[in-house]
C-alpha cells in the first residue's frame, strides 16, 4: 500500500479544532475521551472502535461514518487498528 501524502489533507496541532474539523465531515481525529465524548452523545460525532490508547489518558479514534468510505482514511484506520491491535 502507498503511503497517504498528509500535507494535502488538513493538519491541527490543536486538538480541539481537529474534533471540530471531524465534526464538520473534513476527516476524523484521534483525541481524548473528555473532549469526544459530548460530542458523541450529541450525535456529531461516532466512536469507531472500543479500542483505547495507553498513555497519559484514554484517546479515541473517531470520525463520520460515511469517512470510512475514503481510501486514505480507511487506510489509516486500518493501520491504527492493526497497530493497537484492536477491532
Amino acid at each position: 500500500m502507498e503511503r497517504a501524502d498528509c500535507a494535502k489533507g488538513l493538519n491541527f496541532s490543536d486538538t480541539a479544532l481537529a474534533v471540530d474539523a471531524a465534526t464538520r465531515g473534513l476527516g476524523m481525529c484521534l483525541c481524548d475521551r473528555t473532549l469526544a465524548q459530548p460530542l458523541v452523545r450529541a450525535g456529531r460525532l461516532q466512536v469507531l472502535s472500543t479500542v483505547s490508547l495507553r498513555g497519559g489518558g484514554q484517546y479515541r479514534l473517531v470520525t463520520l461514518e460515511r469517512n470510512l468510505k475514503r481510501t486514505a482514511v480507511r487506510a489509516l484506520w486500518d493501520w491504527m487498528l492493526a497497530e493497537t491491535g484492536g477491532s
